[in-house]
């Protein structure tokens, strides 16, 4: 089927009339096109910033059943689905709602907003949605703008068996060149959220400038299930997008999932070891480490050994407090490791092969701990037993958690490890450079956590290693293709900080009371 997402300007609150006729003439515009979907922004009608003026909120709230009416009517007329955001008043409630429309101009299902961003808590309500729909062109579920960061939600749809997801947006950014304006939805976290459920997904955002504070970022786009950008908008002109997309046709799988192992997902926040970590009064200073990853090429035990050593010694004169080696396909014993460590400050993390497990280490002088690898692939199932716990290191200096390859494409498992109070996570993994990063970054920002990857150069073309700031943004990395190790300052301290934006916590606004179905 061929879907349409219109990306539209931004209108203030007292523009609410220009904001529906706009809208209307879009949808006439896009459905030349011929789609089977049409997709418009979040509050599309009649804005987002609400906190203007409250005659003319109280105006165009009065307006909205007619404005659902001249929708449905370009429905009909069309023989479209159409998905769009607005405000509606409910029982004296505001709600920021996405309603989709069939080609008969029925309401087959909606969705309120459940991640409330920054002030919109301020105004908007929330309560259950409809927001699965069965269509003859496949399951569609619904979500609206920061809904996509919480990985727990479109996890969910996952489960339920939906083939597309429609994000109905308001992605902001700041900047000083429009043309070059981002968000971390659109540059990595919504492939992401495709990649790691094998769905496709529309997304439907603004350009311009709200209220004279809000600027969006444009980026409209469609998503396929291996994180694939198919078709994207630029970040500050109004534009239609579309593709033809098979929704059912989806080449991969949900990967194999260890359910019994996430029940961290639907605890209570206050019964986890993050409520009391995070609320700990620290010393800034006391939660910071250098960090290392290293990438480099070897042939055997020896050569990887060889390449260990040199890189731990250099690395210790350079005063690195942790140190990420790539993964040895051969067994390595960890206390050869241990040997070629001489400062007892120093902790190395390395996974290796062993007879039954896929085991990472972290080594010290004087200790060390496992972890052996619990999302083992199907292939992997005929060789190597799953572990079973996750694990979070304590050090003088910060928590760490940790993941062994497919683990990363895993969003509870991130998730599990920050709910642990793990204030950066080692990844040492084999994907594809491409993907490595994007999810690299997603888990970062989602769970505002220190993001620490190591790559294997015998892989993969184009490998690089990198090292990721709680907002997703890379702050050091290795040169594709290059035995090297890169190192930076991180700041363990800011992981502890679970704010994004103000009233909305990466952590303690999750509503885990819904999430019992990730346990099946």
């Amino acid at each position: 089927m061929r879907v349409a997402s219109i990306q539209t300007p931004a209108f203030d609150l007292s523009q609410y009339k220009e904001a529906l006729h706009y809208m209307l003439a879009k949808i006439d515009e896009a459905a030349s096109l011929d789609p089977k979907l049409i997709v418009v922004p979040e509050c599309a009608y009649p804005s987002y910033y609400l906190g203007s003026s409250e005659v003319h909120l109280h105006e165009a709230m009065n307006l909205v059943e007619d404005v659902i009416d001249s929708i449905k009517y370009k429905a009909i007329k069309y023989k479209t689905y159409i998905a769009f955001g607005l405000v509606v008043k409910e029982n004296n409630k505001l709600f920021n709602r996405g309603i989709l429309l069939d080609p008969s101009g029925n309401q087959v299902g909606h969705v309120n907003k459940s991640f409330m961003w920054h002030f919109d808590s301020d105004w908007f309500s929330t309560e259950e949605s409809a927001n699965i729909v069965e269509t003859p062109y496949g399951k569609w579920g619904l979500i609206i703008c920061a809904d996509g960061r919480m990985p727990e939600i479109v996890r969910n749809l996952a489960l339920q068996g939906v083939d597309l997801v429609i994000d109905l947006a308001n992605l902001t950014s700041t900047g000083q060149i429009k043309e070059q304006l981002t968000n971390a939805q659109s540059n990595f976290m919504l492939s992401t959220r495709a990649l790691e459920n094998n769905v496709w997904l529309v997304m439907a955002d603004k350009i311009g400038i709200e209220a004279r504070t809000v600027t969006y970022s444009g980026r409209s786009s469609i998503i396929g299930p291996t994180g694939e950008i198919i078709a994207e908008a630029s970040p500050h002109q109004e534009e239609i997008i579309h593709a033809d997309i098979d929704v059912t046709n989806r080449p991969g799988k949900l990967p194999l999932r260890k359910p019994t192992t996430y029940q961290a997902l639907t605890e209570k926040i206050e019964t986890l070891p993050c409520s009391q970590i995070y609320n700990e009064e620290v010393i800034p200073s006391n939660l910071v480490i250098q960090g290392s990853t290293v990438q480099f090429f070897y042939g055997n035990k020896a050569e990887y050994m060889k390449q260990a050593e040199f890189f731990i010694q250099t690395l210790e004169k350079q005063l690195t407090d942790v140190i990420v080696l790539p993964h040895s396909t051969e067994e390595i014993q960890p206390s050869t490791i241990q040997a070629a460590i001489n400062m007892d400050e120093t902790i190395v993390f390395f996974s290796t092969t062993e007879k039954q497990t896929l085991t990472l280490y972290a080594v010290t002088r004087k200790s060390l701990t496992k972890y052996d690898k619990i999302h083992v692939t199907d292939e992997e199932l005929l060789h190597y037993h799953p572990g079973q716990n996750y694990k979070v290191f304590e050090t003088s200096k910060g928590n760490i958690g940790v993941m062994i390859g497919e683990d990363g494409l895993f969003p509870e498992v991130a998730r599990i490890l920050s709910l642990h109070g793990a204030d950066c996570i080692v990844w040492i993994n084999e994907m594809d450079p491409i993907n490595q990063e994007k999810v690299a970054r997603t888990r970062a920002a989602e769970n505002k956590v220190f993001v620490l990857t190591a790559s294997q150069l015998n892989c993969c073309e184009n490998t690089s290693s990198m090292i990721i700031d709680p907002n997703g943004n890379i702050i050091a990395a290795t040169l594709k293709n290059t035995e090297q190790a890169c190192s930076t300052q991180m700041p363990l301290v800011l992981s502890r900080c679970k704010n994004i934006v103000p009233k909305t916590n990466a952590i303690f606004h999750r509503t885990p009371e819904k999430y019992h179905r990730l346990l099946n």
